[in-house]
């Protein structure tokens, strides 16, 4: 019964965690949408004509970054031209290299990529997690929207006052990356903890 008892509340707590983080997430998501219910940006998009450098385009990402404390950066590519706002890396075009083709096929839904080791232009190591989505004409796709975000948005859900603070808390990716962790070392790193081979990803398990 005592074992039963603390399952049931650490269980009650983690579905509070997973129901603040899809929260949050979602508000991410409806903030990609804003590039197309803005009248200028749209109408630069659905154009195709990117030669022209966009004023509305930059202020859009600006003001993302300006406005969340999490996005530390915001990329724009429109066929091959790079609209950038907060921090750039130095190991970006491998990124991008990595994940573009599978979020272009993803026809404009959004994807989540685990937190991954980025260096920035000063040379410092940051852990980083990102939304992209494909960005559409009414025709075809014509870039990605990428968004940068630090690692340290999963500390106020990790940081629960019901948890012991002895346990190490970890959010892990179906891939076994570690999304976000207590231990900031084990932060963008594929995990071997033997458990997580039973875990069910996508129930309850």
């Amino acid at each position: 019964y005592a074992l039963n008892s603390i399952l049931n509340e650490k269980y009650s707590i983690m579905e509070q965690m997973n129901k603040n983080i899809a929260y949050q997430f979602e508000k991410y998501e409806d903030l990609t949408m804003t590039l197309y219910h803005n009248e200028q940006t749209r109408s630069y998009i659905d154009s195709e004509d990117y030669s022209e450098y966009s004023v509305y385009i930059k202020q859009f990402l600006d003001s993302i970054v300006n406005s969340d404390k999490y996005v530390v950066s915001a990329m724009l590519n429109l066929d091959g031209i790079k609209y950038v706002s907060g921090n750039n890396y130095l190991n970006l075009e491998d990124f991008l290299s990595e994940y573009e083709d599978f979020v272009t096929s993803q026809k404009g839904k959004v994807v989540w990529i685990p937190t991954q080791n980025l260096s920035t232009s000063y040379k410092q190591s940051v852990k980083n997690f990102v939304l992209a989505r494909a960005v559409n004409s009414p025709v075809r796709n014509v870039g990605v929207l990428w968004l940068f975000l630090r690692e340290e948005f999963f500390d106020d859900v990790l940081e629960n006052k019901s948890l012991n603070t002895s346990l190490d808390t970890l959010i892990v990716s179906p891939d076994k990356i570690v999304v976000s962790s207590t231990d900031k070392k084990k932060v963008g790193f594929r995990t071997n903890l033997e458990y997580i081979d039973r875990v069910n990803f996508g129930k309850n398990g």
